[in-house]
């Protein structure tokens, strides 16, 4: 950060502050956790890699001052957002779990159950083609209830922590659960499983005050782990499984776990294979370069760059308007209605970054384009300013019906794992899967999971700010 314009540092410092300030007045609570999620995401843990890089906020960026200013606004913007939110909790459950230590530990077994039942359901649909999209309904399910080992991994660490009286949020079944959750993700290479399931217990430790130094340094290992040894392994397994069966993927995951474990050489091969790769891609990744190392795990940690990308793409060009609308609806509405579905092949980030000149139109990439820039790229300055309103306050005032945010029920914890990544990373048309096609089947679940495990006691003595 040393050189760095004081300008760009102040407001650097103010974005990651504001955020924050929900914490300061309203507690430990799920909004302000979101809240602290997004100054991360943005401009929090671009501040710490700067430093640690040596390099100054402006660098690598096309026009530093322009992007901070709208980083800033974007903070003060999500934080409006995460206010209203809260004021409309009622701070109470529509389906209230148990929460004594027997009723913990049935709603835990019940959601793991579930999960694996879902992700049962859900390999057995792409089985045959590895495909999620050939599966039909059971990979919609499957894909939907395969979410509820994290709602068992929550139930399971808030049992500890009301055992242990504040002592610990960590039980011998729940290691057991994780290395069956590493080993799903694995199965299915999807790092964001075992991520979501590492949040999940994070969030319960930090709501009940529980977080030390040590568990600090513990997830400053796991963040290590994951850039260094897991990304590099799902990658090469990414680029090796076309053409391969369910079954026969996961034989080489597990071939190639082996191998990786107990051969340095071979390690050290997928590494470079990772590496090789990501600098044949150098002109895609330049948009998104901000620390020069063409590092996608940091710059998707850093999305001040892609702020800074999309602004100086619009900025020259006429807003993408109906256009992009009829994109999301596209993607969204049934094709009875007469959507032309051929223009969903592409994925939403990658159109937007053709459209915005990001990317060569036609390059493919996967690239993640966050709601605020799908609406700075739609309809300009308004765009951004609206888009978190129109479409992420919806579902954080149904998601604080169903369990109120400002509670630490196991509920409300999970709903925030499931919501958390596409509040950070997705564009509109997820938020509109969510509400028209997954909240219905969540409703009916929890209806259902309710009757089951109904509620003995709630738990005592919980203050509502």
């Amino acid at each position: 950060m040393l050189g760095a314009s004081p300008v760009i540092v102040v407001m650097c410092a103010a974005a990651v502050a504001l955020p924050f300030s929900l914490l300061r007045l309203y507690g430990r609570d799920l909004y302000g956790l979101l809240g602290i999620s997004f100054s991360v995401k943005y401009v929090g843990f671009a501040l710490a890699a700067k430093t640690f890089y040596g390099q100054t906020l402006e660098s690598h960026l096309y026009d530093p001052y322009a992007a901070f200013e709208l980083t800033l606004l974007l903070m003060a913007i999500l934080t409006a957002v995460l206010i209203v939110a809260r004021a409309l909790d009622p701070g109470k459950a529509l389906f209230a779990f148990p929460m004594d230590l027997a009723g913990l530990r049935r709603l835990s077994l019940a959601c793991i159950c579930i999960g694996i039942a879902g992700n049962f359901a859900y390999s057995g649909g792409v089985a045959d083609t590895g495909a999620p999209a050939s599966g039909g309904a059971g990979v919609v399910l499957g894909a939907a209830f395969r979410e509820y080992y994290y709602f068992g991994l929550i139930a399971e660490s808030v049992y500890a922590a009301l055992k242990t009286n504040g002592r610990s949020f960590i039980t011998g079944r729940l290691v057991v659960l994780f290395l069956i959750q590493a080993l799903i993700s694995i199965s299915f290479n999807e790092r964001g499983a075992l991520a979501s399931g590492l949040i999940a217990v994070a969030t319960v430790a930090y709501l009940y005050d529980m977080l030390k130094i040590r568990h600090v340094v513990a997830g400053t290992l796991v963040g290590c782990f994951f850039i260094f040894i897991f990304t590099p392994v799902t990658i090469y397994l990414r680029s090796n499984k076309e053409g391969l069966s369910f079954s026969e993927f996961v034989e080489l995951a597990e071939s190639t776990i082996t191998k990786a474990a107990t051969e340095p050489d071979f390690f050290k091969l997928i590494s470079e294979t990772q590496k090789s790769a990501t600098f044949q891609n150098a002109n895609v990744r330049v948009p998104y370069d901000y620390y020069g190392v063409r590092s996608e795990v940091l710059d998707r940690l850093s999305f001040v760059s892609l702020v800074d990308a999309v602004y100086n793409g619009t900025r020259t060009r006429e807003p993408l308007g109906m256009e992009a609308v009829d994109q999301t609806l596209a993607r969204v509405a049934p094709g009875f209605l007469g959507y032309d579905k051929e223009i969903t092949m592409t994925g939403p980030g990658d159109w937007l970054s053709w459209q915005t000149g990001l990317l060569e139109p036609g390059r493919v990439m996967f690239a993640v384009f966050g709601l605020p820039m799908e609406g700075l790229a739609t309809w300009g300055l308004i765009g951004m300013i609206v888009y978190p309103f129109l479409f992420m306050l919806p579902v954080l005032y149904i998601c604080g019906r169903l369990s109120s945010f400002r509670l630490p029920f196991p509920l409300s914890v999970y709903l925030f794992v499931v919501i958390q990544h596409f509040m950070l990373d997705t564009t509109s048309d997820v938020y509109l899967v969510w509400l028209s096609r997954n909240l219905p089947v969540l409703l009916v679940s929890l209806f259902v999971l309710h009757h089951f495990v109904p509620p003995r006691r709630l738990l005592p003595h919980i203050h509502v700010a």
